[in-house]
């Protein structure tokens, strides 16, 4: 991300405005398109249907251009503590917060819905990966891996990579760390110390079955 200066961002939305109707057409369509299109040049241009070297000259040599993109840059970016944010909640995520058990009229039988919209109501629609209409008109839905998003939160403390030595990253198995330590990490607590603690509890566990 280029650097942001003061000026920058002291600017409000009237003098952007103002910026942008100082551009030509062709600049306005392009320089929309490649906000609209998460600064991707490619499809931007294409949408301007201009070569791929006036597109950079637009954002590298014309002020004006280059101003409204830091400002957008700068207004839009996500910070670091909302990446923790996001990566904790992913973390957290349960998807029975999320199911209601019904009763079918017919045949008395119980099946699970997906509640959508108390997803959405509550924010939560984030936590969602795939959502995917089946032929029989049942929703399938998919979470984004909250194991993953754990080990991300972790690195990018350097917990791992720091305070856990390679004997426990070979000893602990992920993919089946009990919900109780799970938990423990989301809170924040400090990663080898967790593990520690599960390693312990393991070693205890299989000392008492040889006894």
């Amino acid at each position: 991300m280029p650097q942001i200066d003061d000026s920058v961002r002291r600017l409000t939305y009237e003098d952007i405005d103002k910026l942008r109707a100082e551009l030509t057409d062709e600049q306005r369509t392009f320089i929309d398109a490649y906000l609209d299109n998460e600064f991707d040049i490619r499809r931007a241009r294409h949408v301007a249907g201009i070569t791929h070297q006036t597109a950079l000259r637009y954002l590298r040599q014309d002020a004006r251009s280059s101003v409204i993109v830091r400002w957008y840059m700068d207004r839009h970016a996500v910070t670091s503590e909302e990446t923790l944010a996001r990566l904790s909640d992913i973390a957290r995520a349960d998807i029975g917060e999320f199911l209601d058990i019904e009763e079918d009229i017919e045949t008395g039988e119980e099946f699970t819905r997906f509640n959508l919209k108390r997803a959405k109501l509550e924010g939560r629609t984030h936590l969602i990966r795939k959502l995917e209409l089946k032929s029989d008109g049942s929703i399938r839905v998919e979470l984004h891996d909250s194991l993953k998003a754990l080990e991300m939160f972790a690195r990018t403390h350097k917990l791992l990579a720091d305070n856990v030595s390679n004997t426990y990253n070979q000893q602990i198995d992920w993919s089946s760390l009990p919900d109780a330590y799970l938990a423990r990490l989301a809170d924040g607590e400090n990663v080898a110390q967790v593990l520690r603690d599960y390693a312990q509890e393991r070693s205890s566990a299989g000392a008492q079955s040889y006894s």
